[in-house]
């Protein structure tokens, strides 16, 4: 009498039975589909584990242990996995070194942003979140809130003036003033508005209160902003002879431009054409330039030229 597998409950006849070709054919297809459902499933599993499990916590977080529950994807509590958790609530905890997450039922871990316990209003109702898992507690992903004692960190809130003109506690203006009062190490460091002078520099302050101010000549801000440069001049040549050319050399300001530009001139004159016979540019390099003109008389003329470089 045939006997079945343990697992797919395949026939397997006595030594003494007759094979029946049904039976072999049944066994074939039963081991086909255990197959086809396993490589379906070790797909979906990989397809998972590539993914980052996405949770949701509707806990309010006034209660300070909040909990989440994986929607989808392969969720193991492991030094560093990452999770995104939508909260419906806003994070509004009074206790925020107590305030702990656990994602389904792994137990309750603390919560810190960076290298700081959880801080008040880190996010907002119906935000995603991600958190990584540090293998201590989880780190959430999100920006440390400024504080005012930190050097070079101020917190920028609402620009409040009192009935003095100074800025108020709490408003930004007081927040920089603070920061700079930090920098130096002075109890009173601000710099008053009415010791800066025009150029944006600082007068008659002590060296340890004064602030170095660079400023960036206009040609360096057009390069940087790729604007064209322009220059513009004036030279006066006065020919030697009728009909002979006289050239005059003409520099452009050191350093100004990077490429050879393109020069242009222009004869100041009231007989173009009749007394000045032509005027043109040679000798064109980054630094400067020949300008040549041709009368039917030696005598001075004076010359407009402009050079750009685009």
């Amino acid at each position: 009498m045939a006997a079945y597998t343990e697992n797919l409950n395949l026939k397997k006849p006595d030594e003494t039975d007759f094979v029946d070709i049904k039976d072999i054919n049944e066994n074939m297809d039963a081991v086909d589909n255990a197959i086809a459902s396993n490589e379906q499933r070790i797909e979906e599993i990989e397809k998972n584990q590539n993914s980052i499990p996405y949770a949701v916590c509707t806990d309010d977080i006034n209660n300070d242990n909040l909990t989440a529950e994986i929607v989808n994807g392969v969720f193991e509590l492991k030094k560093g996995i990452a999770i995104d958790v939508r909260f419906s609530h806003e994070c509004t905890c009074a206790a925020y070194a107590d305030a702990t997450l656990n994602v389904n039922g792994t137990g309750a871990k603390q919560i810190y942003v960076g290298n700081k316990h959880l801080y008040n209003s880190a996010w907002q109702a119906g935000a995603i979140v991600r958190f990584v898992y540090n293998g201590a507690y989880w780190v959430a992903q999100i920006p440390v809130r400024a504080e005012r004692t930190q050097l070079g960190v101020v917190q920028l809130t609402n620009s409040v003036f009192n009935a003095y003109g100074r800025a108020a506690e709490g408003s930004w203006v007081a927040d920089i003033e603070k920061s700079a009062k930090t920098a130096n190490n002075t109890a009173n460091n601000a710099i008053p508005k009415s010791q800066i002078d025009e150029a944006g520099g600082v007068a008659s302050l002590d060296e340890n209160r004064k602030v170095a101010v660079e400023r960036i000549p206009v040609d360096e801000i057009k390069k940087l902003l790729h604007l064209p440069i322009i220059v513009t001049g004036h030279v006066s040549i006065a020919t030697d002879e009728a009909n002979i050319p006289k050239a005059q050399h003409v520099d452009f300001p050191e350093d100004l431009f990077t490429a050879v530009p393109c020069v242009f001139v222009n004869p100041k004159t009231s007989v173009p054409g009749t007394k000045v016979l032509g005027i043109s540019v040679t000798n064109l390099t980054k630094t400067g330039c020949d300008i040549y003109i041709t009368r039917t008389a030696a005598e001075q003329t004076g010359i407009c030229w402009l050079a750009i470089q685009v």
